[in-house]
């Protein structure tokens, strides 16, 4: 009998200017999802944010949807799965359902990632089967099976993967793999906290390879990729202190030589961790998110805002003393926000900078954009009635226009409306003034700095 032809599709995202940087051509969860379903079926991949890029305007949008049916048409496969990693691939993962449905109408169609785990009703008659959570094994199962489609859609659990052994990526036979680019590395699934703004916790438990297992997935992969910069795309890079300290003693002892980035939180890193950092070419950014203790407790990143911004200020004034460039970030207007808070935010990042002749690190800041599958999501209803929220675009995803601003059009509180939203830019531009007079030129060109 003959293997299933499979083809996974990226579908790349309509309208989202402002987010996720440059288009990497060689995507690991993409190569996760090959490396998998290659050893039940035939399978090819289709990189549609390569191929034909992002559209940008209602006439992209329509060219895109004419490309997407012509090459879904020359091609041949019985199983057609499509990666709605975010949101804001929504309509691109809509259209090319709807392409697939005229050009390969007998075609099993699935669906899988972080929005298809937060609405998949979304998915309604559009595809056959929707996996919600990890999506390898699930879609594996589909593959092998190959179950008769029905009339009505089917939602799937996919199962958390094992991390007992880190995995055989099969980097060579994937079809956009381009050497010499940045790439990522998973050394963790989930994330062991819960912060209100993230869509994290719909991946489940926090599990991390061993490390002697990291280690030898990130030796393969800069051995096989040769990539410009390794990033630990982990939600939270190394949550369990013991497991960091190893890894980052192995990953110096492994002598690479790559440049390497990684994120986690503003009470992780401390000065054992930052002195290793240094010996190695490591970029952190830091998600501090607010230094209002009353916006802390809102957006539950912690029990005790104290000692989080106290261990943050340690950490920060380590990472200085090492030359270790890092980038901390802040959220504001996020529900519950109001005037006070972003002053108290703002007040207590002065009194940080102000301290400092010189400064290894960089502030940068964004305002709060609404997602499915976070828990503002799941708990509307407690943050309309607590702080008078009011998100305006509650299905932004569907909707026409530059779909990151639509996602921010959030009133936060009863104390700070739309009409006040802008004011952290003017205390942010003040803060990163500052800084420029003092970051070092590594800091400045790590982070991407210009004076």
């Amino acid at each position: 009998m003959a293997r299933p032809r499979v083809l996974l599709v990226y579908p790349s995202s309509f309208r989202s200017e402002g987010w996720g940087g440059a288009v990497l051509p060689t995507k690991t969860h993409m190569v996760a999802l090959y490396t998998a379903v290659s050893k039940a079926a035939e399978c090819d991949v289709l990189d549609l944010e390569v191929e034909i890029g992002r559209p940008a305007d209602i006439r992209e949008e329509a060219a895109f949807a004419l490309e997407v049916r012509q090459m879904l048409g020359e091609r041949t496969f019985d199983v057609l799965a499509v990666s709605c990693w975010t949101s804001l691939s929504y309509r691109a993962t809509k259209c090319v359902l709807e392409a697939a449905a005229i050009v390969r109408p007998a075609a099993l169609t699935i669906v899988g990632g972080y929005h298809a785990t937060a609405r998949p009703d979304d998915f309604e008659g559009l595809a056959d089967i929707v996996v919600t959570g990890e999506g390898e094994s699930a879609l594996v199962d589909a593959v092998k099976s190959m179950p008769k489609r029905g009339t009505s859609t089917r939602v799937v659990a996919g199962r958390p993967s094992p991390m007992e052994y880190a995995p055989e990526l099969d980097w060579e036979g994937y079809p956009y793999l381009v050497r010499g680019w940045p790439v990522g590395v998973y050394l963790s699934r989930g994330c062991p906290f819960s912060c209100s703004f993230c869509m994290e916790g719909v991946k489940g438990d926090h599990r991390a390879l061993p490390v002697d297992e990291a280690l030898r997935l990130v030796a393969r992969t800069v051995e096989v990729v040769e990539p410009s910069q390794l990033r630990f795309s982990d939600a939270c890079f190394g949550a369990s202190p013991s497991w960091r300290r190893d890894f980052l003693r192995g990953l110096v002892d492994l002598g690479a030589g790559t440049e390497y980035w990684a994120e986690t939180r503003a009470d992780l890193i401390d000065e054992a961790d930052a002195a290793l950092m240094a010996k190695l070419d490591l970029r952190l950014d830091i998600g501090l998110d607010a230094a209002s203790p009353e916006m802390l407790e809102i957006m539950a990143k912690c029990a005790d805002p104290a000692t989080y911004l106290d261990t943050y200020a340690a950490a920060d004034a380590a990472l200085d003393e090492n030359g270790v460039p890092h980038a901390t970030y802040l959220l504001f207007n996020h529900p519950g926000e109001t005037r006070q808070t972003v002053a108290e935010t703002l007040s207590y990042m002065e009194r940080l900078v102000d301290g400092k002749d010189a400064t290894a690190g960089w502030i940068a800041a964004q305002s709060y954009a609404f997602f499915p599958g976070s828990l503002v999501d799941r708990e509307l209803t407690r943050f309309e009635r607590r702080f008078g929220t009011r998100v305006l675009n509650p299905r932004w995803w569907t909707m026409q226009g530059p779909l990151l601003e639509l996602a921010s059009r959030v009133i936060p509180s009863r104390h700070l409306t739309l009409s006040g939203k802008n004011f952290w830019k003017a205390g942010m531009r003040r803060l990163q003034r500052k800084l420029e007079g003092i970051m070092s030129d590594e800091a400045r060109n790590a982070v991407g700095v210009k004076v």
